[in-house]
């Protein structure tokens, strides 16, 4: 017998996959590749913690003899490829909430993420769960303002349901509680990122937004945030951050605190001597920054 090729080799992993369909009219199988290596399996099925067609031996569209390719809306399955895009997105999710802990930027109970995914649903933290010990079960998936049966979101899906909703290039939003950072929020003191080219590039203008509107007003705050302005202050309470990716928005996070930490510590040395506008407007020329 001669060895597969590797085309075949991951067609008959897919198949195998679509083999845990509970789909009661199709069995479909996705794996999620890269760099050689399968990263994320996935198939047809009612989303977690909803019952599976199978198990109710009933489909919706089958009943009312809908013709296959029509009326998608009442079909409770998730198709394969995004069962599996959302798989690998609760592990990337976890792997940077963990980092987030030991980094000192979520602590306890504290501290959100969501990521946008591609059905135009987004999965976030749940509320009351030690970071430290989350896992991919944990997090809780939301799409068109229901979640997950039997899971609680974060107190904040509502904000971070705006934000992707008024801007469809934000892929990601962190909501953090960093020690430096921090510091900024508890006083008048403002936040200028003007330290160094990359604290600007990532970190542009920092706003600082009064607290209320987080919980009150989520529309209003959504709408403070876009490409010249992704990071914010929120008084007396956190800070948020949006990107593009989960990655990016972690990146922004993490030069956030250190930008935080650099202006504190220089303050026993002398004042601050800040980007001028001229060196400004050539990093926003040479790094093709809008805004």
């Amino acid at each position: 017998m001669g060895r597969i090729d590797k085309e075949n080799y991951y067609l008959d992993i897919a198949q195998t996959v679509a083999g845990r369909s509970t789909c009661l009219r199709r069995c479909y199988g996705a794996i999620l590749v890269k760099s050689d290596e399968i990263i994320s399996t996935g198939y047809n099925g009612a989303p977690r913690g909803r019952r599976n067609c199978v198990d109710l031996n009933y489909c919706t569209r089958e009943a009312l003899n809908i013709p296959s390719g029509e009326r998608y809306e009442l079909c409770r399955s998730v198709h394969a490829e995004a069962n599996a895009i959302i798989s690998a997105a609760r592990r990337d999710m976890i792997t940077l909430i963990h980092r987030s802990y030991k980094m000192g930027l979520f602590t306890a109970t504290h501290g959100t993420y969501s990521v946008r995914l591609s059905d135009g649903s987004f999965l976030i933290t749940p509320f009351g769960f030690d970071r430290a010990y989350l896992e991919e079960d944990d997090l809780v998936r939301v799409k068109g303002g229901m979640k997950e049966l039997g899971k609680t979101p974060s107190r904040a899906v509502l904000l971070h349901q705006k934000i992707y909703e008024q801007h469809p290039d934000v892929g990601a939003i962190l909501l953090a509680h960093p020690v430096h950072a921090m510091a900024f929020a508890v006083t008048d003191a403002a936040f200028d990122a003007r330290t160094i080219p990359e604290s600007y590039i990532l970190l542009r203008d920092v706003k600082t937004l009064p607290y209320e509107e987080i919980y009150r007003e989520p529309d209003k705050m959504a709408a403070e945030f876009d490409v010249s302005h992704p990071v914010a202050i929120v008084e007396n309470d956190c800070v948020i951050v949006t990107g593009n990716s989960l990655l990016q928005a972690f990146d922004r996070l993490e030069v956030m605190e250190l930008t935080a930490n650099s202006i504190l510590d220089s303050q026993s040395l002398g004042s601050i001597v800040h980007i001028s506008e001229a060196e400004i407007a050539e990093l926003k020329t040479a790094f093709h920054l809008e805004g």
